[in-house]
Parts: C-alpha cells; sequence; structure tokens
C-alpha cells in the first residue's frame, strides 16, 4: 500500500498515528512513503510442513545437485508421494494433493510420465504447465513457453488446482530473458514473487539447479547463480554420490539450509531400471551420517589426487594403444600411489569402457577414442 506526503507547512517529516502512516516531504514531492503495522496486531503462526521438517508448506525450496545424479527423478518421486499421500521415506505423514510441474529438460510422454508410473504416482494429480496462451498486439491467440515473469498464471494454475507442490526443473531455464541470475537484486526480484504466490496459497515451490563448477567452501555456496537465490529459498538439499560407496551407485540427499527447523537427517536412496519400462526410479536407503559439506567439499589434496589419476590413466591406456587389461591398469595405478576407488572414478571421469572378450576371458580398459570388438559382452566389474 503506498500513501502519499500530505502539505504540513514547514514540517517535512509528519508521522499520523491513528492512520499508521509516515509522510515524508511535501504533497508536491509525490512520493511513496512507508506504512507502518504493529506486530502486537499480527496473530503468530505455526509452520505448516509438506514433509516434516524438510518441505515447508507455502515456502520456497531449492534443490542442487550435478547432472546424472537423479535430481528430477527425486523431485518427481516427491511428486508421486503429494499425489498418491502414501507416507514420506522416513515414516512420515504426507496429505494428498495435486502437483504442477514445469519441466524444461524432460519430455512428458518419453521421460516424466514413466517416472511418475515407475513412482507410482498418482498421473490425474500431477499437471504440467508447458505454455502461456496469450493475444498478441493483433488479437490473435497466440502460445509460448511459460517464464517466471508470468507469476499471475502460475498462480492462477496453483490456485485452480489447489496444488500442494510445484517443481520448477531447472530454475535457470524458467528465468525471464533480461533477468541476470548471477545479480543478487535481479533474482530476488523474481523470487520473491513466487515466494508470494507459496505464501498465499501455502503451496510449497521446490526449486532444481545444477551446481557450479568450484569446489570447496560451505555447501550453501555451491548453487548456480546469485548467493541470492538460495537466500530466497527457506529450506536447501543437495544430491551426491555417497563417498562411502565404491560403486558409486548410492546418492545421498543431504540438507544445506533449514530456516524452519533443525537440520534433518541426511538419507540415502539409489536409482533403478523398473524391469517394464527401463525407466530409473528411487529406491530409498536409510540415514547418512554424511553431511552436504561432507559430500561437496573436496580438500585441495583430494581435488589433485583425482585429477592425477585421471592424468596417469589417460596416459596409460595411449601408451598401450588404447587397450589395457583391467589388473595391469590396477597394478602400475597402485605403484604409482593411487588407490583403487581414485583409480575407479577416475575411469569413470574419463569415460573408460570396461568390457570383455569372451565369457571367461580378462577384463580389458579401453579409452574412449579405442572402439570395442564386435561381440563383446559382459558387464562393468
Amino acid at each position: 500500500m503506498l500513501e502519499y506526503g500530505k502539505d504540513y507547512g514547514d514540517t517535512n517529516d509528519y508521522y499520523d498515528h491513528a492512520t499508521d502512516t509516515v509522510y515524508t516531504g511535501r504533497e508536491e514531492d509525490a512520493r511513496p512513503v512507508g506504512v507502518l503495522e504493529h506486530l502486537s496486531d499480527v496473530q503468530p503462526e505455526q509452520v505448516t510442513w509438506l514433509w516434516a521438517d524438510r518441505l515447508p508448506a507455502g515456502k520456497l525450496v531449492m534443490l542442487d545437485g550435478d547432472p546424472s545424479l537423479g535430481k528430477s527423478t527425486l523431485a518427481l518421486t516427491f511428486a508421486a508421494h503429494v499425489s498418491t499421500g502414501r507416507d514420506w521415506p522416513d515414516g512420515g505423514p504426507c496429505v494428498q494433493g495435486d502437483v504442477v510441474i514445469m519441466s524444461a529438460e524432460d519430455g512428458l510422454a518419453d521421460t516424466i510420465r514413466p517416472r511418475l508410473d515407475a513412482a507410482t504416482g498418482n498421473s490425474d494429480r500431477i499437471h504440467a504447465l508447458t505454455e502461456v496462451s496469450y493475444k498478441d498486439d493483433e488479437g490473435v491467440s497466440r502460445r509460448r513457453p511459460p517464464t517466471l515473469a508470468d507469476t499471475d498464471v502460475i498462480a492462477d494454475v496453483v490456485r485452480h488446482l489447489g496444488a500442494r507442490l510445484l517443481i520448477v526443473d531447472v530454475l535457470m531455464a524458467y528465468m525471464p530473458g533480461k533477468v541476470d541470475s548471477h545479480r543478487d537484486q535481479d533474482v530476488r526480484v523474481v523470487l520473491s514473487r513466487l515466494a508470494k504466490i507459496g505464501e498465499e496459497t501455502g503451496c510449497t515451490v521446490l526449486l532444481l539447479r545444477h551446481l557450479n563448477k568450484t569446489s570447496g567452501g560451505n555447501a550453501v555456496y555451491r548453487g548456480g547463480g546469485s548467493i541470492g537465490i538460495i537466500g530466497a529459498a527457506r529450506a536447501g538439499y543437495v544430491v551426491a554420490l555417497d563417498p562411502s560407496d565404491d560403486t558409486e551407485s548410492t546418492r545421498v540427499l543431504a540438507c544445506t539450509k533449514n530456516n524452519l527447523a533443525p537440520m534433518p537427517p541426511s538419507l540415502t536412496y539409489r536409482l533403478e531400471s523398473t524391469p517394464d519400462s527401463h525407466v530409473a526410479r528411487v529406491v530409498w536407503g536409510g540415514e547418512s551420517t554424511h553431511r552436504a559439506g561432507d559430500l561437496l567439499n573436496l580438500t585441495t589434496e583430494e581435488a589433485t589426487e583425482r585429477n592425477d589419476a585421471l592424468d596417469f590413466l589417460d596416459k596409460y591406456l595411449l601408451e598401450s594403444g588404447g587397450t589395457a587389461k583391467a589388473s595391469d591398469v590396477q597394478k602400475e595405478a597402485s605403484k604409482a600411489g593411487f588407490s583403487k576407488t581414485t583409480l575407479h572414478r577416475a575411469a569413470r571421469k574419463l569415460g573408460v569402457q570396461k568390457q570383455k572378450d569372451s565369457m571367461g576371458g580378462p577384463w580389458w580398459w579401453r579409452h574412449p577414442i579405442d572402439q570395442p570388438p564386435e561381440g563383446s559382452e559382459g558387464s562393468t566389474p
């Protein structure tokens, strides 16, 4: 609400106790002035939760992580829980409701719907906001992809459905064109409008984001874009590989920020293919002792060791003609001082192909530039 100054003679500043309005300057200045609200008139409210102590209702929540770790699959798993009302992975209750999805990276028919089916979601309660209908200057009806500048449209959709969860995947893809995602003031304006939708409707707004390229430091700063993004969120999470699992098949969901409750325990999960569709689904494990800082803060020494192992493996395979027995690679790596875990991580990063020439034959590691032989068989050791 904006009130404008009045002419009080020579008085430049005036406070009207009757209306709780501060007037500054003369009427001809036409400047906005502050409107006060007494805290004694504000009725305290308790925080409500979509997922107790993890996903606050009506608030912005960040979910950060590198590609291929299952952020989108995880978000759709959340959607499946809300759409069916079945208990959360930690056994907490979930109230059934509708979900709105804004997805810029995955197809509805070949990815999102199969993943939701694999997660046993109720597709009748899950809706995708894919376009905005509008009329151009000549009155012709047209359509375009939505952005976060379409707050009126998003708010109308959420209200119409009574949605309990809005998923934006990924955040940067929906930033309005003129918004600099690395500029604090720009992102705060956009996210404040999105936060208002959540506050007015009680809908949790889950924003997905990729990690930046830095390493070390506070886990809160690892998400892409301005620090104002995580600053606007009331809770934040990161997904990362479980460092205690040498097979790199286990992921950890860890809290980076929670303004409304104590930091909840981290949870482990794996991505499994469903037998019929071969789409990934989340299989939850138990709690993890790894915190966000453990997952993301590689020390300089660890990062250097991994890069050195990558250089070693790249050189060794090329000097071996592009292909070498796995046992020989591991033996030479051990002599060079690299652990088995570090070597396998370097192999994954390099894109090494691991195959057998025959069922009873040895494992071979092949450099990505070297094509595997026809008819090779087996699975990764």
